[in-house]
């Protein structure tokens, strides 16, 4: 029963699509001719074992006996007696019919193939067979022979209902609908309440855009089978497409009453209970369309989706990965782990992801976005530029690009191509305050201090609403050592967006500078209950407790910011400080040369990764971490001087 998927944007929930039915047989499975009636399997079995096994070459007992295993279910040993019998009488039609309705029901397409055609050269004349021999191409995909056999089956006997029935489902395979609609109408000819026909019958019409055409023969179909899952179910995804949820949600819950395993009606659901936020119903459809059909790709992803949503990383992640061993060029599975992964600062892996996403769809702009914020929160500006680049040139307008290939070059000291960004980002939106305050700061930062003042002026001129412009002016007034401005500023921002952690973490910096040490914790204290999740925050208020002699409690912060931003190096560096006044000597000099490897230039790290070391006795290294100070930065006297101290004491250079 495969629905065809209505995929939507990668943030939308997959809909399984309008169902068509499975080739179906009629009322029931066909069943062996009865030679002998079989009303008690289990006396016929205990009957004719004695007979088969005091006379082998009895055929007929055999094959009663193989009909009575089959009606208890006994597959194997059902074969087993047909393959005698057949053996016995190898020009018994009978028995290679039914040889050939057991091996299907075992899935042994190919063996029931040959069954049937053995059974047809003994009866060219019984529809029947011929009709099971269509049926099983039908199981096989070799939907051109099915079609050649269910049409031979009529050629026999006009009035079959179920080979007109299955000749439409396998034109329909085929892709020729208008034929399938011509023999669906022959069978509700001959059987106006074979249902199954119904049902196919509404969904033609429904994909033709005829809806209440479809509805009404879904409608007929349930009212001729009140047990048809597929009328219900098709009914469901009818409504769903017109926005009719409350309706959907009823007739999918109609169609999984009578099939409960029916995939699609629980993924349906699921999708319905997400639009209406309902996280908890919405992720146990999910999880109910999945146990029935463990391959359904898009449910499995719907799930992911869902435990995204709900805040649920890991279980999300598993999802999503469970996706990708399906199916595993699926984009939007491998987006998300790349997400996933960048939320938990597995940078490596989140790239990973997003290249894999990449290779299946080269020119996706949205996985190049993700893969910059991923170079970029890993502190590898030079990639980072490149990716916003390549979104650039498929979307020069991208504001957003724009301001995060400025941030880029900027992060590296490229100054004249961060403010050639920003200013082709405002060449398109001139209001645009985050721009205009980057612009701002990489102009101050080139030397540009008297444009720096004026943009930044013109940015709460233009955009007089944006807490992010007043921000950028708070932060310009602190440069230029203006607190009262600065805070006003800062307090206009917080105003305008109640909690912005920068504007608390400037009204801290602010607080440093005047001396008041409670308020500086504070307003980092506060930074960090509007924002967690801001690194910076936890950094400044170490740096805080750290003056205000609360070692530990600084050492948890640092902690916490590396924790959040495993690339941020000053507060590894101002860790290893904490460390050092805590006589911890080797965890000092772990997190000093964690600094050191996230910034290879940071020659403050190193000096005070020198002096840690020369106080563990270990000069050589000490002496290499102060020449290490002196390569990054050619002027720092304090490290040459201490460098030239250890060459003369230990005689080496």
């Amino acid at each position: 029963m495969v629905g065809v998927v209505e995929r939507g944007i990668v943030l939308g929930v997959a809909l399984a699509g309008l169902w068509a039915l499975q080739a179906w047989a009629g009322p029931a499975d066909s069943l062996p001719p009865e030679k002998i009636p079989v009303t008690d399997p289990d006396s016929v079995i205990a009957k004719y074992s004695a007979v088969v096994a005091s006379d082998p070459n009895d055929a007929t007992s055999h094959y009663v006996l193989g009909l009575a295993y089959f009606k208890k279910g006994m597959l194997d040993d059902a074969i087993a007696s047909f393959k005698t019998a057949t053996r016995v009488a190898p020009n018994d039609d009978d028995g290679f019919y039914a040889l050939g309705l057991c091996l299907r029901k075992k899935k042994d397409l190919g063996g029931a193939v040959s069954a049937f055609r053995t059974a047809l050269e003994l009866n060219d004349n019984a529809p029947e067979i011929i009709f099971d021999l269509g049926l099983t191409y039908l199981d096989m995909d070799r939907n051109g022979d099915a079609v050649e056999s269910f049409r031979h089956a009529i050629k026999m006997r006009p009035s079959f209902v179920a080979a007109h029935y299955n000749l439409g489902v396998a034109l329909e395979h085929q892709g020729k609908t208008d034929e399938s609609l011509t023999e669906y109408n022959a069978t509700l000819k001959l059987d106006p309440g074979y249902s199954a026909a119904l049902v196919n019958v509404g969904k033609i019409y429904a994909e033709r855009g005829y809806s209440e055409k479809a509805i009404q023969s879904f409608k007929k179909a349930i009212a001729s089978n009140s047990k048809e899952a597929g009328a219900f179910y098709n009914l469901g995804v009818l409504s769903q497409r017109r926005g009719e949820l409350q309706a959907a949600a009823d007739a999918y819950i109609q169609a999984i009453g009578i099939e409960p395993s029916h995939s699609q009606a629980h993924n349906n659901l699921g999708v319905i209970y997400d639009k209406l936020g309902d996280r908890t119903r919405s992720i146990a459809e999910f999880e109910a369309a999945v146990v029935a059909k463990p391959d359904f790709v898009d449910a499995l992803f719907n799930l992911g989706l869902a435990y995204y949503k709900a805040g649920n990383a890991e279980q999300a992640r598993r999802r999503f990965e469970d996706v990708l061993r399906l199916d595993p060029k699926h984009q939007d599975a491998q987006v998300y782990v790349g997400e996933l992964y960048f939320q938990a600062n597995k940078i490596d892996k989140a790239l990973g992801a997003f290249q894999a996403a990449l290779k299946n769809k080269p020119e996706d702009v949205g996985t190049y976005r993700k893969m910059g914020a991923a170079y970029f929160k890993d502190r590898r500006f030079d990639q980072a530029a490149e990716a916003y680049d390549t979104v650039l040139r498929h979307v020069p307008n991208d504001l957003e690009a724009r301001l995060m290939l400025g941030r880029s070059y900027a992060a590296r000291k490229d100054w004249e191509k961060a403010i050639g960004a920003f200013e082709a980002g405002l060449a398109i939106d001139d209001k645009n305050a985050a721009l205009r305050v980057e612009l701002a700061k990489a102009s101050f930062d080139y030397g540009y201090t008297s444009r720096a003042f004026s943009e930044i002026q013109m940015a709460v001129q233009k955009a007089p609403e944006s807490a992010e412009a007043w921000d950028g002016l708070g932060d310009m007034d602190l440069r230029r050592g203006k607190l009262d401005d600065a805070e006003r500023d800062y307090k206009r921002a917080l105003t305008l967006a109640p909690g912005r952690s920068d504007a608390l973490v400037g009204l801290g910096h602010i607080c440093f500078a005047r001396g008041d040490r409670k308020g500086e914790v504070d307003a980092y204290r506060q930074a960090v209950t509007a924002n967690p999740k801001m690194a910076e925050a936890h950094m400044e208020l170490g740096l805080a407790l750290y003056n205000e002699g609360e070692v530990d409690a600084a050492i948890q912060s640092y902690r916490k910011a590396t924790e959040l931003d495993p690339r941020l190096a000053k507060a590894f560096y101002y860790m290893g400080f904490a460390y050092f006044r805590q006589h911890q000597i080797d965890a000092a000099v772990d997190a000093l040369k964690a600094a050191t490897q996230i910034d290879p230039f940071y020659a403050e790290a190193y000096f005070n990764l020198g002096k840690v070391l020369e106080k563990q006795g270990k000069k050589s290294d000490a002496a290499d971490a102060y020449r290490a100070a002196v390569r990054s930065q050619p002027d720092y006297t304090d490290a040459a001087m201490a460098l030239e101290r250890l060459e003369r004491q230990t005689g080496k250079r």
